[in-house]
């Protein structure tokens, strides 16, 4: 038989295969409703017709085959699912708190729960696979894996009470010129932003729907600093960038943008280069502004 005839021959046999069965076809206020029905006096079949769900998953419920809260087949979790619950809301407590775990953070924690716990499980060693990984993810939607984001620990560290502190201090700085915070336009924020030359961080699991979390770290990855003024009418001063050179390359002066300020620094820091910035370019531009 030539090659042509069996492809053809197999396409054939392909069309001829049953359709995947579909599952679940009522939500679970309809098994609710039907139940109730039937507890209140009405026939199985047309409790079954009234709210379109199988005969058959109504008879397993009332002769306690199925529980009555499930809409699933197959087997339990191997650890089982108040062990699974609970190791969500871990998972999402501690991303909450800024310690967000990954894969290999959870396998490992999985086989030491299993080791305290003695529980018996077909895991190698006590210790799951990533066949059991996926399936965990699957079975819990409301987590997903996301790119983390390092911070630096001094500013993770940030809480209400230092704010609403910084804003005090702010107010009794300024004393009897409290009035030029009325006027938006003389009213500035400087902020560093750290350009990552690297700037992937590790997958890390948190709850579906909630912002990307930050990882916190002792120092930053390999970066270029740019600090960035901005006014609260909107108004964006001439930025400042510095790199991490000794002596500054002519290519980067050259081709760097006519409005911007540009420094070197050996550890890429502001604090030096800060103090002429702020007196050759800001102060000419808040002049020239009138701010």
């Amino acid at each position: 038989m030539s090659f042509i005839k069996i492809w053809h021959q197999k396409r054939d046999n392909s069309k001829n295969k049953c359709p995947r069965r579909t599952l679940f076809n009522y939500s679970p206020s309809q098994i609710k409703n039907a139940l109730e029905e039937i507890r209140n006096g009405m026939k199985i079949q047309t409790a079954c017709k009234m709210y379109n769900v199988p005969r058959s998953t109504i008879r397993n419920k009332l002769l306690g085959r199925a529980p009555e809260t499930t809409g699933k087949v197959g087997k339990d979790p191997v650890l089982g699912e108040e062990v699974e619950n609970r190791l969500v809301e871990w998972i999402k407590e501690t991303s909450r708190a800024g310690f967000p775990i990954c894969r290999e953070g959870l396998i490992y924690s999985v086989q030491k729960l299993v080791k305290e716990a003695e529980l018996n499980t077909p895991f190698k060693n006590g210790t799951s696979g990533r066949k059991w990984f996926h399936l965990f993810m699957s079975r819990h939607p409301d987590l997903s894996r996301k790119q983390s984001e390092y911070i630096n620990r001094a500013r993770s560290l940030v809480t209400e009470k230092k704010i609403k502190s910084w804003f005090a201090e702010t107010l009794e700085l300024l004393g009897d010129d409290k009035s030029v915070l009325e006027d938006p336009a003389r009213v500035w924020n400087m902020d560093e932003t750290a350009m990552y030359l690297c700037p992937k961080g590790t997958l890390v699991l948190a709850e579906k729907g909630v912002p990307v979390c930050n990882t916190s770290a002792n120092s930053d990855k390999e970066n270029i600093t740019t600090l960035l003024t901005v006014s609260a009418a909107g108004h964006m001063a001439p930025p400042l960038t510095l790199y991490k050179y000794d002596r500054l390359p002519k290519n980067v002066s050259k081709n760097a943008p006519p409005e911007w300020a540009i420094g070197k620094s050996p550890k890429g820091w502001t604090s030096s280069a800060f103090y002429e910035y702020f007196a050759n370019v800001l102060l000419s531009y808040l002049k020239k502004d009138q701010c």
